[in-house]
């Protein structure tokens, strides 16, 4: 359902504050963690174009604007409240997808070490963990490393990944590019990061967790909210990345789900440098 759709339904009260309280924020770029110069007017624009949302999960987009002032900055941080609602970053309908099929994610070493650290890893500093990640990077065979990360979830709050659509048990790191920033780029990952290393993490999914189509809640649950990202046209089969402009990168499949551990790891830790 879209928003849109919603409203009709609702009535002019609520669609009357709803329009307003977007507009304010379609404006709206002064802040660093909302993203770079026009990321809002293009999420507001996402929000509009969302189908894959069910009326439950429009109405708390409704509620959260209705009780936000009419400032930029507030109804942003309630957008951001919306999209982190239990259940809301993942209520993407389910993408189908071979349970051997190998998926892979990226993430710079810098917050993957981070990310250790805070899962309470005994780092007593930042590059105690980066010491243990070029380890770990130098032993070949993924039975090593997870038995290292079977019980450390590899991301924070919910995971993107991408793989092969033609061969699902291929290793997806072969279609991507050579480098980095061309693999950012590509994924239409976030810009601040650019110039730092990335490792690429490929996995099957544990059978319990379900991939799904990404919709604008994903998008708005990380800070800064995804840059490069739109919902995926009508009878698509999942959702497909938008790289970066100007880059001649060809788009991918993109799928997300909870974050998993390193248990079901079906290659090796890779790193890619810039």
């Amino acid at each position: 359902m879209r928003l849109q759709e919603y409203l009709d339904r609702k009535g002019s009260k609520w669609k009357t504050t709803t329009v307003a309280r977007l507009r304010c924020l379609a404006g709206y770029d002064g802040d660093p963690d909302a993203g770079p110069a026009g990321a809002q007017s293009r999420m507001v624009h996402n929000i509009w174009n969302e189908m894959r949302l069910r009326c439950a999960v429009w109405r708390g987009l409704c509620e959260g604007l209705r009780n936000a002032p009419e400032e930029p900055a507030d109804v942003h941080v309630a957008v951001t409240q919306w999209a982190r609602t239990p259940g809301s970053a993942l209520a993407g309908p389910p993408v189908d997808r071979p349970t051997t099929c190998v998926y892979a994610t990226c993430v710079t070493k810098w917050r993957f070490c981070t990310w250790l650290r805070k899962q309470g890893l005994p780092f007593a500093t930042q590059a105690e963990a980066e010491n243990w990640v070029n380890r770990l990077l130098d032993q070949p065979d993924v039975v090593s490393h997870r038995q290292e990360l079977e019980d450390v979830l590899l991301k924070r709050f919910l995971m993107w990944a991408t793989f092969d659509p033609d061969d699902h048990t291929c290793d997806p790191r072969s279609s991507l590019p050579a480098t980095a920033n061309s693999v950012r780029a590509c994924l239409g990952l976030a810009t601040c990061d650019e110039d730092d290393d990335l490792l690429v993490i490929c996995y099957t999914l544990p059978t319990r967790v379900v991939a799904r189509f990404p919709v604008v809640t994903t998008a708005c649950a990380s800070t800064p909210w995804a840059e490069y990202w739109a919902p995926a046209d009508p009878g698509e089969p999942w959702g497909w990345t938008q790289p970066w402009p100007n880059t001649n990168q060809a788009r991918r499949p993109e799928v997300v789900h909870e974050c998993i551990t390193g248990a079901t790891l079906a290659l090796p830790l890779c790193e890619i440098w810039p």
